[in-house]
């Protein structure tokens, strides 16, 4: 897949640069998926064809709302000689195998971040669309707001010399809940992945090396063995360095915010308000207003502009400005990018050292030094220390971060870790489990299930759980 575009513009698309009309498919009537299509509606030359969900009363609606079509099979739209281009705003594990269906029927897609949470899956995807020659957009929305993008024709235009640094400060106004936290992906992978892709825009280069530190502050990051805050420097291939600071939760708002640095001045990018007024007295002066508290706010222009370059894309042929990856899984690895996210371990106890913590130590000293993700057969005696200790949650995050490094979880893995739920008797962690076990591909069939188990599942299970 060829690099990143750097010359595809982020302005409002003109009625005239559609060359031909585009008609448009819409998977997922959720949240981003009903911006999608109000997006698609008003753009001069696009046509929101079918919209597919399997949730009726979402798809009924939007179909309503924008006058158009709503399936509930997501194939069926797939397979709309009618629809040229197809925008994923489905859950992520949807994502990867409905890439692969979009590139077998020829249709150029615009996908939601990210493409998966694991790196083997992502260059799976990357290799068919390659394959098929099919045009693929990434929504890293940020380069089409009119903020970025001006840091960005500044910095590309040397209005400010060689860069040498920058800073990105990326706060969320409060954090989601644990349970939406524990399917994340992580700080880094949910949140912070729009900040690595503007440090690669703003600066016209790779991220060549991380260091990252961290914590986990509030209940929700340590329930899900997550972190909240994290603080983290980056050097890129060009020999920029920059600081990103992420945290789930910020008293004033989303508070998104760049400074570029170069040898003749600085370039900022300040956040956005729903207004601009400031009251002076002879008291002093007001306090101006304060930034956006919902992302789709601060963000709705770029949606519409990341969507209308989409249409645009796939109308004139042009290059893809925001391609699916620069890098495959094997050289994240060897540049150390990846590994770095491992080392922010939340298991470390103020009072105590666990023998999973104590493990779990050993662990990534080792991954450190080899700067190479362990095979599974290591990953798997790890989840039996925490198994066979009674530490679930702690079994749960080293699942969570075994699976974002690509390694695939086996029959065998869930093997250690359900006979490790049954020994606890903790059927909720069990129940979580299966749940993963499905978005995983491993049947319960495949698995030898502790005692008494299997009867209790069959009960409450679909047959196709097990076959």
């Amino acid at each position: 897949m060829a690099a990143d575009s750097e010359a595809f513009s982020t302005a409002a698309v003109p009625p005239s640069a559609i060359p031909r009309p585009v008609g448009v498919g819409i998977i997922g009537c959720g949240r981003i998926g009903q911006v999608h299509a109000r997006a698609v509606t008003a753009l001069p030359g696009a046509t929101l064809v079918v919209v597919a969900d399997p949730f009726e009363p979402f798809g009924l609606a939007v179909a309503s709302e924008f006058s158009t079509q709503w399936v509930s099979d997501w194939k069926e739209l797939v397979g709309n000689p009618d629809v040229d281009a197809v925008v994923i705003g489905s859950p992520t594990p949807f994502h990867a195998e409905q890439i692969k269906a979009c590139v077998a029927a020829g249709k150029a897609v615009f996908c939601e971040k990210p493409i998966s949470n694991d790196l083997v899956t992502i260059d799976d995807v990357i290799q068919a669309v390659d394959a098929a020659g099919v045009q693929l957009l990434v929504g890293f929305q940020r380069r089409f707001d009119s903020n970025f993008a001006k840091v960005k024709a500044l910095v590309a235009a040397g209005a400010i010399g060689d860069v040498r640094t920058f800073t990105i400060k990326s706060r969320d106004p409060s954090p989601p809940p644990a349970a939406y936290l524990q399917k994340s992906g992580g700080i880094f992978l949910d949140m912070a992945s729009h900040d690595f892709d503007m440090a690669r825009f703003v600066c016209g280069a790779e991220i060549e090396s991380v260091f990252v530190t961290g914590a986990a502050v509030e209940d929700a990051a340590r329930e899900a063995g997550d972190l909240d805050t994290v603080i983290i420097v980056v050097k890129m291939s060009n020999g920029v360095i920059g600081t990103i600071e992420n945290s789930r939760r910020c008293s004033f708002g989303y508070d998104q915010r760049i400074e570029v640095f170069g040898g003749r001045g600085s370039v900022v990018g300040n956040n956005k308000s729903a207004d601009a007024v400031e009251v002076h007295t002879a008291d002093g002066a007001g306090v101006r207003g304060l930034p956006y508290s919902f992302f789709m706010d601060r963000y709705a222009d770029a949606y519409d502009g990341i969507m209308g370059a989409f249409v645009r894309m796939v109308a004139s042929g042009e290059e893809t400005p925001v391609s699916g990856i620069s890098r495959t899984s094997a050289e994240l690895t060897k540049n150390g990018l990846f590994s770095a996210l491992l080392f922010r371990s939340p298991l470390t106890s103020p009072t105590m050292v666990t023998t999973t913590e104590a493990a779990w130590t050993s662990f990534a000293d080792k991954m450190r030094a080899d700067d190479a993700i362990p095979p599974l057969a290591s990953w798997n005696e790890l989840l039996s220390t925490a198994a066979t200790s009674g530490e679930l949650d702690k079994a749960l995050w080293i699942l969570g971060t075994m699976k974002a490094t690509g390694t695939r979880p086996t029959a065998v893995t869930y093997e250690i870790l359900l006979a490790g739920c049954a020994a606890a008797g903790d059927r909720q962690v069990a129940f979580s489990l299966i749940e993963q076990m499905w978005d995983d591909k491993v049947l319960l069939g495949d698995v030898t299930l502790p005692d008494g188990m299997e009867d209790t599942l069959r009960a409450i299970l679909p047959p196709e759980a097990f076959d």
